[in-house]
């Protein structure tokens, strides 16, 4: 008996032991195979064939601000995590065209996930369990280690942001990789009005590299299982009562504010070395004796009110104060809301309760709650020409798996 002679559901279940690429080619090799795979009355040969791949069944996942996934194109589905699996391998059979869609894969599978609904449990979704494996090595984040020129603004985002996501690759170990992130969060050119003093463009959509240098100084100051938390598995969604929509974003509770800050001198300095091709004299950074400072502030945060965002029904603007350290006058206050982008930002200034002098701009990394928390840049609200600026990580104060 030929294999096409049996009956399509025998088949079916011998395909399911195969590996897509293969069902793939076997759908080329005659009509009954095109037929019985690309032309079945549904997708449930596909469907089958993606849930059994080492991901979350995307049914039960939601974007990263909780919304279902909707009409699954189960083949479609398959082919581009096939297609990523296949370049993540080697990434020499990349074309150049493509990178961009396949790095839109990778952020797609971090970003949508199963939410958490309960207290962090060290347990990770599927989808970051594979993510993590294949590009832990730093394989297709770092251009280096496959010398590519990156083709364009957009490839270069999207690869800032799946390198944010992922957490320290190998290559950020290098001290000139430090030096060129210290060199690009210290710049006063990066900081304007147009941009609000933080990591965006002039359009309000936020830079990913900035956030990737901002993430870079700060994870080299953050050690133990704290490190950890500036990381992938923490990107994930937590989905408490979504109906509570004064609280949406999650900010009420004690947090943990970490900073870094030059000497004002250096800094100064830094900013009037300007090169004849316009660049700055990094050697500053370079100096083996350099470093700059990191202190952490444990942050009480209440939500004060909340007013209607029409564009965000679900998510209106969050006002919320909040108390610094124990035994200190220092207080903290501004709003968090939803972007165009649907990114969590939050604005914010600190300091003394009647004349808070510090303003911070800042991103959530990950999900609605996220425990990555978020990342920014803060600068004095008076934003004068040689005001101080550096980097900000807010995270939620949470007990952290212990390593073994």
């Amino acid at each position: 008996m030929r294999i096409d002679e049996l009956p399509p559901e025998t088949i079916e279940e011998i395909l399911l032991h195969a590996d897509p690429t293969n069902v793939a080619s076997l759908s080329q090799c005659s009509r009954f195979f095109d037929t019985l795979i690309n032309r079945g009355p549904d997708q449930h040969l596909w469907r089958w064939l993606y849930l059994i791949q080492p991901l979350d069944d995307p049914r039960k996942c939601v974007s990263p601000n909780g919304d279902p996934q909707k009409d699954i194109d189960w083949k479609r589905k398959l082919q581009t995590f096939i297609r990523a699996r296949t370049v993540v391998k080697d990434a020499t059979v990349c074309r150049p065209a493509e990178r961009c869609a396949i790095l839109r894969t990778m952020i797609h599978l971090i970003e949508y996930v199963p939410p958490r609904r309960g207290s962090y449990e060290g347990d990770m979704p599927k989808n970051l369990i594979w993510i993590r494996d294949v590009l832990s090595g730093g394989t297709f984040i770092d251009p280096e280690t496959i010398n590519w020129v990156p083709a364009d603004a957009e490839e270069m985002q999207l690869r800032d942001k799946l390198h944010t996501y992922l957490g320290i690759t190998p290559a950020d170990r290098a001290s000139r990789a430090l030096v060129d992130s210290r060199a690009y969060v210290y710049d006063f050119r990066k900081y304007s009005w147009e941009t609000d003093f933080g990591p965006f463009f002039e359009d309000g959509e936020v830079n990913w590299e900035h956030i990737r240098m901002v993430r870079h100084v700060l994870a080299m100051h953050v050690h133990g299982v704290e490190a950890f938390q500036m990381s992938l598995e923490y990107t994930q969604i937590r989905m408490t009562d979504m109906a509570d929509t004064r609280d949406w974003a999650g900010i009420e509770g004690i947090w943990w504010c970490g900073f870094c800050f030059c000497d004002h001198t250096d800094l100064a300095l830094y900013n009037l070395s300007t090169r004849v091709d316009g660049s700055l004299d990094a050697s500053l950074f370079e100096d083996p004796g350099f470093t700059d400072v990191f202190r952490s502030v444990e942050v009480t945060i209440r939500v004060l009110e909340v007013s209607p965002d029409p564009k965000h029904p679900k998510h209106p603007r969050i006002y919320f104060g909040g108390s610094m350290g124990q035994h200190s006058m220092s207080t903290m206050s501004g709003y968090v809301h939803m972007t165009d982008e649907n990114q969590v930002r939050w604005r914010f200034r600190s300091g003394e309760q009647v004349n808070p002098i510090w303003s911070s701009e800042g991103i959530q990394v990950g999900g609605l709650q996220s425990l990555y928390g978020v990342l920014g840049t803060w600068t004095t609200t008076f934003h004068n020409t040689n005001d101080p600026v550096g980097p900000f990580w807010l995270r939620k104060a949470i007990d952290l798996p212990q390593e073994d």
